[in-house]
């Protein structure tokens, strides 16, 4: 059985915006695991998202959680919901003006490497 976390890592790599997904109840789920989380069912795979959402919340990072992040502070993180029960959590690209971001606003979504991975990043306001 593939570690549902590896599966989304490689398929970020890959440059897929996607996220976990159950074909039995059509749930969206992330992080990834290997149940789902609505219906418990274990036949999961990953579907592609809109590169678009809405902003939940957000936060400026002053101390790095890790040594891989210690040149990169400060810098924001954001929850992005995908749909009404579907979250990712995103950085926030330098390009985007903190004091611009407001609780419900549309982003923008791309993958860009942080940390030597790639992850999704707050690229633009919609």
């Amino acid at each position: 059985m593939n570690d549902p976390a590896e599966d989304l890592w490689k398929a970020w790599a890959d440059g897929r915006l996607c996220i976990q997904n159950c074909t039995k109840c059509g749930a969206l789920q992330h992080p990834p695991g290997p149940v789902c989380g609505h219906c418990h069912a274990t036949t999961l795979d990953l579907i592609d998202i809109a590169p678009t959402g809405k902003i939940v919340a957000w936060s400026t990072v002053h101390r790095a959680p890790s040594p891989t992040f210690a040149d990169e502070v400060p810098y924001t993180i954001a929850i992005i919901a995908i749909d009404p029960t579907t979250f990712i959590e995103s950085r926030v690209s330098s390009a985007v003006v903190e004091s611009d971001l407001r609780v419900d606003m549309s982003v923008r979504i791309e993958l860009d490497e942080i940390g030597g991975r790639a992850m999704p990043v707050v690229a633009g306001l919609v």
